[in-house]
């Protein structure tokens, strides 16, 4: 279990830290007045470092190491460059985390796609909408194996070479960021590296892909209508209910609302209860 250094803080507190960041008498009690309001947001920080990696490597990534301060200091900097700008009066009533939060998911997106191409950088957010459309359908998180790889290029119009190297190149640049081969602890043998689960293609993915062909083919043309109006094929963002029903009504299918959602969950219940033998 990870410790943290600072405790959190109050609003109360934020704007005593503010006033006297703002109007100390000497500069080191400006300082340490910035200091302690940029690290009192130490474990939400952590939260939001966590979540990013998680994004990238899945649930099965070890995010104890201490590896992680690496993005967690960008966070920091981020911090302490609009501490000086911020004011807990402001009208948003927003705190200095959420004030910068923007800025922060800039410096990590632009940290950890260093190496990448602009083609790369563009086909992994394709990825990463199709996963969010892949959680939607069968309530759990997207992990790789040869269905799933084959369902994920279904939902993103990529093909799955594509896909691939595409996390490979993804995963490459958080193994230089990260320096994965350090070990977890001083006592330990095992590296961050060692932790990210080993997909190896089996008989049992084999079977799994099998039966995803399987659901496609097995689809009417209205199922395969409702799949592809589920999710925006330029941005790859879900779709709501309405604007599913006009573009279904440009395909020449008449949906009224409510209607629409029952469909796609009744479409969802086949997908998992063909794949899994049950609906989640």
């Amino acid at each position: 279990m990870r410790k943290f250094v600072c405790e959190p803080i109050t609003r109360k507190e934020e704007k005593e830290l503010c006033f006297v960041m703002h109007n100390g008498k000497t500069e080191e009690e400006r300082n340490n007045a910035k200091t302690r309001l940029v690290y009192s947001y130490e474990e939400k920080v952590f939260g939001i470092c966590c979540k990013k990696l998680k994004k990238i490597f899945g649930n099965k990534i070890n995010l104890e190491s201490k590896d992680i301060d690496h993005l967690m200091d960008i966070c920091f900097e981020v911090l302490i460059q609009y501490a000086d700008k911020f004011s807990p009066d402001h009208s948003s009533d927003a705190n200095l985390l959420t004030y910068a939060r923007q800025e922060i998911d800039h410096a990590l997106l632009m940290e950890t796609n260093k190496g990448m191409t602009e083609t790369q950088i563009r086909n992994y957010n394709k990825i990463y909408n199709a996963q969010k459309e892949y959680k939607s359908i069968h309530n759990t998180e997207w992990y790789e194996t040869e269905a799933s790889l084959n369902e994920l290029s279904y939902l993103c119009g990529l093909s799955v070479k594509v896909i691939k190297n595409t996390l490979l190149a993804k995963r490459e640049n958080i193994y230089n960021t990260l320096s994965l081969n350090d070990t977890l602890g001083e006592d330990s043998q095992t590296t961050l590296e060692d932790t990210i689960e080993d997909k190896r293609y089996s008989l049992e993915t084999e079977d799994e892909n099998r039966k995803y062909r399987n659901i496609l083919n097995s689809f009417t043309e209205f199922e395969n209508a409702i799949f592809y109006t589920w999710v925006d094929k330029d941005t790859y963002a879900l779709l709501s209910e309405r604007e599913g029903i006009r573009r279904l009504a440009k395909m020449g299918y008449s949906v009224g609302r409510g209607t629409l959602n029952n469909r796609r969950n009744a479409l969802k219940v086949k997908i998992q209860t063909a794949m899994y033998g049950t609906a989640a």
